[in-house]
């Protein structure tokens, strides 16, 4: 069959689906009258062309979940209707045992329409749907023994008939499940509940009427099958077929309480009949015995399949999805049971944290799927480090955390620790390049450093900070003052969040000073907290906390608006144009610092030109393209940057000449060792800045010597405590209306001289 045309596939097709079920009703009157085929046929075999036509007319692409060998289950379910009308559906004159052979395709073809919405579950509903087929048949069975026994019905013939009802019966709880699904009242769904229900009454006239030693109606029985394989067909033909694999939305509806009650009978039935016979001293004929079996084995099942979705749902309660590892409350509930152990015993427990240093670089780089096989990455190799007895577990995020019960001290840890590092230094292959992330450690050790869960893994989690200041890539032991260096980070941590909503902090200004005309032509702007207990707190004293808590990124935000504003505020005094520059993070550029500058400025009303951003070489580098990237939408600002401490990082000149940025600031440790052997470099320093068409600012000014060196190799700009400490706003305009009226360059220059000291 060719294509469809896209207007005939885009609309559903009305005409087209009216004239397939046309053809089919002409090529079955054609095959009853003209072949002389019975019944059944004539309607089953023109139903099979009309569902392969409409298998064409709302094909569908492959799911994207589909497994290998996938096949489209609504071809199963047609090449399942086929079978049964070739072989006359198991009823009349038809093969029972033939027609048997159709249900394994109609039941994986429904099993799978319902994994398509229920991932996972096919098992599940296949017990419930046996346990209701299987109760039928068992109830008939039962019922209809002494009728047959007494007309002679082969045995055989009984089976096969009671099992095609139950069958069909199955079927119909599947379409059923189908259907219950919420918001999903799909034709598709409908119509194949309606159709498998006529063939489940076609059969049940049948097996009633054998078990009473009569035969079937064959005009209701035909009636009732024709039905069954009409709606099929046309449930094949509408245009809803192509909405099966759509996601399902919310949970699927549950069991009513009727369908328990059948459960429970079709369990309770088989030992009841067996219980009789035993009471009455009578012989227990052979199709209880053999229901009872059968009810057993299927109990059993049940009984497995609970199990198996119980372990399945503890499992995935107490592991992490992603790497398989246990979780936090796994580990707490295993680190309570070794610890409760070793206090009997006498004996040491060993507890890690590990962190991953700059994981989040590899997300933000290489995206989160390369993150996510990092971390399985690191999970499997941790793992190969432990004994059996051991446990890893994912806490949370890069955090991993691990238990070594029956440990032999802290020599034990140490060596487990050391086998961490040597297996996490070997690359891990993501996205085809290598990547290396080091581990910082912390362990903690019971009785020694605490006799609770709690105490251990606190303990362990502030030995893993003091490895990150460290140096990262190491470990660290935990002693008392950790704990109390913990407590005072937490207090810390508290203190600034609060101290963000309630405004502490404030800006001060170190002026920048054109070292050609000796004025003020900026300032950088430094953060201080102005603590309620402590006083004025400085950066060391609260900048490192915020960025190990995110922090970092709500006050840099801030310090960009208040700069901004504060520049507004000079501009409308009548101060000369000022830039103020302000030190960002590599946490800054990863999250929103383009966007946060841009409503800065437009809420202070000012052009980008006032705002220069100072970034380390090593925020630079750790993601060079993403650096790039920001500071060429900054710079579509108007916002200038420049590379501050610059020589103390590893900015290699091919990083250098790469990144678009405007200056260069001497880190002030050469201009404070000037006189012991830094002159050479600070002079490199300037002319490389100039040959590559870079500003060159010198920071930590202390000297007049210092000036003089600097101003004799062309240096552009100056800071530090020769002119000034950083001060609040009003005493830096102060110093600007100084600077620019009373003529006072001689600090710089030496009395009357103006302009390059060179001059």
């Amino acid at each position: 069959m060719g294509p469809i045309p896209r207007a005939v596939t885009e609309s559903g097709a009305p005409w087209a689906r009216w004239a397939a079920v046309a053809a089919g009703i002409v090529l079955g009157a054609a095959l009853h009258v003209v072949a002389g085929l019975g019944p059944i046929p004539s309607a089953g075999i023109p139903a099979t062309a009309v569902m392969a036509f409409g298998l064409v007319l709302n094909r569908r692409p492959r799911p994207a979940q589909a497994p290998p060998g996938w096949v489209d289950p609504c071809l199963m379910v047609t090449a399942g209707v086929g079978v049964l009308a070739v072989t006359g559906a198991g009823i009349g004159t038809g093969v029972p045992s033939a027609g048997l052979g159709a249900y394994p395709l109609l039941i994986i073809g429904l099993l799978r329409l319902q994994s398509a919405r229920l991932p996972e579950r096919e098992a599940d509903v296949l017990v419930e749907a046996g346990l209701v087929a299987t109760s039928f048949a068992l109830l008939v069975w039962v019922l209809a023994t002494p009728a047959r026994l007494r007309l002679g019905i082969p045995l055989g013939a009984a089976e096969a008939t009671v099992a095609l009802a139950a069958l069909d019966l199955l079927l119909l709880t599947l379409a059923v499940h189908l259907l219950l699904l919420p918001g999903e009242r799909i034709f598709v769904y409908r119509g194949s509940a309606l159709g498998l229900a006529f063939l489940f009454g076609a059969h049940l006239a049948s097996a009633v009427a054998l078990f009473n030693g009569q035969q079937a109606d064959s005009g209701v029985v035909s009636v009732l099958v024709a039905g069954a394989f009409i709606l099929l067909a046309v449930t094949v033909l509408d245009p809803s077929l192509r909405r099966v694999f759509e996601p399902l939305v919310g949970e699927p509806a549950r069991f009513s309480a009727a369908h328990l009650v059948v459960i429970e009978m079709g369990m309770l039935a088989p030992p009841a009949v067996i219980a009789l016979h035993a009471l009455g001293r009578t012989p227990i004929p052979a199709a209880p015995a053999i229901g009872a079996a059968v009810a057993s084995v299927v109990l059993a099942a049940y009984m497995g399949s609970l199990l198996l979705q119980r372990g399945v749902i503890e499992r995935r309660a107490e592991h992490d999805g992603l790497t398989g590892l246990p979780n936090r409350l796994l580990f707490g509930d295993r680190l309570a049971r070794a610890l409760a152990h070793a206090r009997r015993n006498e004996l040491p427990v060993a507890v890690m944290v590990v962190d991953l240093d700059r994981f989040k670089e590899v997300n933000d780089s290489l995206g989160h799927a390369a993150g996510d096989q990092l971390l399985r990455e690191v999970a499997q190799r941790m793992r190969a480090c432990l004994r059996d007895e051991d446990t890893v577990a994912r806490l949370g995020g890069d955090e991993f955390a691990l238990l070594l019960p029956h440990v032999s001290g802290i020599e034990g840890a140490v060596r487990v620790a050391r086998r961490l590092l040597a297996a996490l230094a070997a690359p891990v292959e993501l996205g085809g390049q290598p990547v290396v992330v080091s581990p910082s450690i912390g362990i903690s050790l019971f009785p020694d450093d605490g006799d609770t869960a709690d105490a251990i893994v606190e303990g362990a989690d502030a030995a893993m900070y003091r490895a990150k200041e460290q140096g990262r890539n190491t470990f660290e032991i935990f002693s008392p003052e950790l704990r109390t260096e913990a407590g005072e980070r937490l207090a810390l941590e508290a203190a600034l969040r609060r101290g963000l909503v309630a405004g502490e902090f404030v800006l001060h200004y170190q002026p920048k000073v054109d070292l050609r005309t000796g004025r003020i032509t900026g300032a950088e702007a430094l953060v201080r907290w102005n603590h309620p207990e402590k006083g004025l707190l400085f950066p060391d004293a609260f900048v490192p906390m915020a960025e190990q808590t995110g922090l970092v990124v709500a006050l840099g935000e801030f310090v960009i608006a208040a700069a901004c504003e504060q520049i507004a505020a000079w501009r409308a005094a009548g101060l000369p144009e000022l830039t103020v520059a302000v030190n960002v993070s590599a946490c800054q550029l990863r999250q929103g610092l383009v966007e946060y500058v841009t409503r800065a400025l437009r809420f202070a009303d000012l052009d980008g030109g006032v705002l220069e951003l100072e970034l380390t070489e090593s925020a630079a580098l750790e993601s060079l393209e993403l650096t790039i990237a920001q500071i060429e939408e900054l710079r579509a600002l108007g916002v200038t940057c420049s590379i501050d401490d610059f020589g103390t990082g590893y900015c290699g000149l091919s990083y250098l000449n790469r990144l678009p940025i405007d200056a260069l600031k001497i880190d002030r440790s050469f201009i404070t060792e000037l006189s012991g052997g830094s002159a050479t470099i600070v002079t490199a320093v300037i002319a490389l800045g100039h040959s590559l068409g870079l500003k060159v600012i010198a920071e930590g000014v202390e000297t007049a010597d210092q000036l003089a060196y600097l101003a004799e190799r062309g240096c552009d700009e100056m800071q530090g405590y020769l002119f000034s400490r950083p001060v609040p706003a009003d005493d830096f305009a102060a110093l600007v209306v100084a600077r620019s009226f009373d003529g006072a360059t001689d600090l710089l220059f030496g009395p009357g001289r103006r302009g390059s000291p060179a001059a």
